[in-house]
């Protein structure tokens, strides 16, 4: 997953600069107005003869609009007025006041009341028919889906091009080009998906078999799937539509009115369908809405063309602009079918109207419908609704010329070559190693990676400085085996620490994980953390520690792992370990016999587990070793089943333990979304604090969302417990209503957390809790919060309040803490 990124970084890193375009602008700007009032008319439509470029007079009638092509008609047509061909100057500015002429325009299929806007009552029609004309309402179906996807680097300048460190390189601009409003871009990568896409409404089943896949200059197949239909269909009948993970209100959501201003302005014919064509505008700046135009058919109130474009005030990051051009067919003179689809992304990761940025392009075709086809079950395959067939990413020129539904441009073609050539110049795989290194920590050497860099020196009470040095085997060395080590030395205790292991695929293929895992390790570990915070030697550790390094232990570990996946979200995990734990510092092990204390020179436990993980429809991107998860849209449920073997490998203790934990995210439409975890555990037999279930603290300024910040660390254990944790996102819901702060795009969380739990006597008196505390919560523990995020499009802060349990030692009421959260 890392080379995947680190691919597209290097390769946007190094495409910062050409020269700008010299070609020539056609430009024609002015005003509209009745040619018998004069007065100006608004929302006129201005076209350029021969293209899909044009646009509309603003609410004083004006406009100014260019292309680069050498066109010399403009079209001109607004409802009730006739329609007018304009000539202009070719490749010069032509500056017009456009007097438009009245004409009778009957609309028969509209009634008109007194005083009734009649776009509102085409709106309604729309709305009440949308049951029949939304296409996941039809009964199954199948069709062909075709994909492109192409980005390319806009706004850059003509210094660094001529810097003599990317004098190899200048063949690449070569390759730049021009949108059709005359705007100069550079290709960078293009992606190809072809597949057939199979759907059913009763009993629910959607499958896509993806036939081809081809990505200009790397080839992975977990990539794939988010090309295809699944991932990339936006609905215009639902009435909020998830874009970039942010919920957008749909123009053809069914409170239309409280989110929009729609203007009747025209009566076209598209592909000899009459329609009615909608102007509409969002009422409120600051509401995630849309600006565009419905085309709805004046039979059966179907959207027949939909143009949508973000709303410019609308609090998202990083897009500068976002299109979304679709149109719809019926198939068999009846049933309405999404036909072609059309995209465009300005990503402006500065923010600047003359920012370097980046263009991404995506043209859906779909076609071959087939409705209502006789459907075996045997078609759907649950938890895998997305394949990829063997040979998709093998496909030759000529079986890509048989799939696409359309051909590729010239320039398209050109950029798979230039592509290929980039990947394997020793230049840009240096850039791709050096940003694969910031990326992860890991500097390459041959067929090793040396790292992480961020804990080849860290200092901490114990050690005093600490020094190590390790790494892991690369992919070249094996797609199959990975190993990793390191070794570390302490100048205070002059102690070495050291860590092995092995990862190995059982399968070739790795069509579903079967992984093997074998670790061995000694050294120093701070319980009673999560697997949020930072590691104890990572230099920034070191830097914004907040309280001195207390309850450290070593731990030195044998542990072994079989992984199996059943389907993308369904996993088992057997885990066997022997675990020996031996107090440092300060920290020591005190047990009460017969009255008397004694210190054990430290525990052993040997540990069976069962980890089952169940994620429905989850997806990742996968790499060689490591994936990512893309998130599934339902709750993911995790089950631990665990027991402690007593006297094998030294092992002190007999256990059993479960544990169950559900997390989801819910969507409360305009207020955000809620993101909850609720986690649920009992253990049944005698073992100490350290083997139950330690409640997660913090000890940095750093929020931690897995831990009780205001917690400190080895405060409360407990053997059977409850955990509730809810954040919800109001995505500046209420910040974007206030006119000062609006500009600023900030968001609006609340936070909330809890534990109530208890430890049996007989637990507690395995070992004498850290400095003699209560380790039993009596009462529940409750933690609540308030916090602004996207300050600085980056920085959360949160101000905490710690509510109960104030009586205990260095609690705190209060307190602030800072993350980095990057989002849209």
């Amino acid at each position: 997953m890392s080379q995947l990124r680190a691919y597209f970084i290097a390769l946007a890193l190094l495409l910062l600069c050409a020269w700008p375009s010299l070609a020539q602008v056609t430009r024609v700007k002015g005003l509209v107005v009745d040619g018998r009032t004069g007065e100006p008319l608004a929302f006129v439509n201005l076209m350029f003869k021969g293209t899909q470029v044009g646009g509309h007079s603003d609410l004083n009638g004006q406009f100014d609009l260019n292309i680069h092509k050498p066109i010399d008609t403009l079209l001109v047509s607004y409802l009730g007025y006739k329609p007018q061909r304009i000539a202009i100057q070719r490749f010069k500015l032509t500056e017009l006041k456009i007097k438009m002429q009245s004409a009778e325009n009957v609309l028969n299929a509209v009634e008109i009341l007194p005083g009734e806007n009649p776009a509102h009552r085409i709106m309604r029609n729309v709305v009440e028919a949308k049951k029949v004309n939304d296409p996941v309402n039809v009964e199954a179906y199948q069709y062909r889906m075709y994909n492109k996807i192409e980005f390319d680097l806009n706004n850059y300048g003509d210094k660094l091009s001529k810097r003599r460190a990317l004098k190899r390189f200048q063949f690449v601009f070569d390759y730049a080009d021009t949108t059709e409003e005359g705007k100069v871009f550079l290709p960078m990568a293009i992606t190809e998906n072809t597949s057939t896409v199979t759907y059913r409404r009763e009993p629910p089943g959607k499958q896509e078999v993806i036939l081809g896949s081809r990505i200009s200059g790397l080839k992975n197949a977990s990539v794939s799937q988010f090309l295809g239909d699944m991932y990339q269909n936006i609905n215009i009948y639902d009435n909020f539509l998830l874009i970039f993970n942010r919920s957008f209100v749909s123009p053809v959501t069914d409170n239309f009115l409280r989110y929009y201003k729609y203007y009747l302005v025209d009566s076209v014919f598209i592909e000899g369908e009459r329609c009615y064509k909608l102007l509409f505008l969002p009422k409120r700046k600051q509401d995630l809405t849309f600006t565009g135009d419905l085309f709805i058919h004046d039979q059966t109130w179907a959207v027949k063309q939909v143009n949508i474009r973000f709303n410019d005030q609308s609090n998202i990051n990083y897009i500068k602009q976002f299109d979304v051009f679709q149109q719809y067919t019926r198939v068999n003179g009846k049933t309405w079918m999404l036909e072609k689809e059309k995209t465009m992304a300005d990503f402006a990761p500065f923010e600047r109207n003359d920012g370097m940025g980046m263009y991404g392009r995506k043209t859906t075709i779909y076609s071959h419908f087939n409705l209502n086809p006789p459907l075996n079950d045997s078609l759907f395959k649950p938890g895998k609704d997305i394949v990829v067939a063997d040979s998709a990413t093998e496909l030759s020129d000529a079986a890509w010329d048989t799939l696409r539904s359309e051909r590729l441009s010239k320039t398209e073609k050109d950029i798979y070559k230039m592509v290929d050539t980039l990947v394997e110049m020793p230049r840009i795989v240096q850039i791709k190693d050096l940003v694969k290194m910031l990326a992860t920590g890991y500097l390459k050497w041959d067929k090793f990676l040396l790292g992480q860099y961020y804990t080849f020196v860290s200092w901490n009470d114990i050690e005093g400085m600490r020094y190590k040095l390790g790494g892991i085997t690369d992919n070249s060395f094996s797609k199959r085996l990975e190993l990793r080590g390191w070794l570390a030395y302490g100048t205070q205790d002059k102690r070495f620490k050291v860590k092995a292991g092995m990862r190995w695929f059982l399968n070739a293929n790795k069509e579903h994980r079967n992984l093997l895992t074998l670790n061995y390790k000694s050294d120093l570990e701070q319980l009673s953390l999560s697997a949020n915070t930072l590691q104890l030697d990572n230099i920034m550790t070191s830097l914004f520690r907040r309280t001195r390094l207390k309850y450290v232990t070593n731990v030195e570990e044998i542990r072994g792992t079989y992984e199996y996946e059943y389907f993308p979200g369904l996993l088992n995990r057997i885990t066997v370990f022997n675990r020996r734990l031996t107090p440092l510092g300060d920290f020591s092990f005190p047990r009460e016999i017969g009255g008397t204390t004694h210190f054990i020179p430290h525990i052993t436990t040997t540990e069976v587990s069962l980890h089952t993980r169940f994620a429905w429809r989850e997806k990742y991107l996968s790499g060689e070793f490591d994936r990512m998860s893309a998130g599934t849209r339902y709750p993911v449920l995790q089950l631990d089943l665990s027991a402690g073997i007593p006297n094998l490998m030294g092992s002190e203790f007999s256990y059993y333990k479960v544990k169950l934990r559900i997390s989801d995210r819910f969507r409360i439409q305009p207020l955000g979304y809620t993101d909850y975890l609720i986690d649920v555990g009992k253990t049944w037999g005698q073992a100490p604090y350290l083997f139950l279930e330690v409640h997660l603290g913090s000890q940095t300024y750093a929020l931690d969302q897995l831990a009780f910040n205001m917690m400190n660390i080895f405060e409360f254990a407990s053997d059977r417990y409850v955990y509730l944790f809810v954040d919800h996102h109001f995505e500046g819901f209420f910040l974007n209503k206030v006119p000062l702060l609006r500009k600023l795009k900030w968001r609006e969380v609340l936070t909330f957390k809890s534990v109530i739990g208890d430890m049996s006597a007989e637990n507690r008196a395995q070992l004498i809790y850290p400095d003699g505390q209560d380790p039993r919560l009596h009462r529940p523990y409750l933690e609540s919060g308030v916090a602004i995020e996207n300050i600085f499009k980056v920085v959360r802060v949160d101000a905490l309040w710690r509510m109960t349990h104030l009586d205990r030692p260095l609690a705190r009421p209060f307190g602030l803490r800072v993350s980095m959260v990057f989002r849209f």
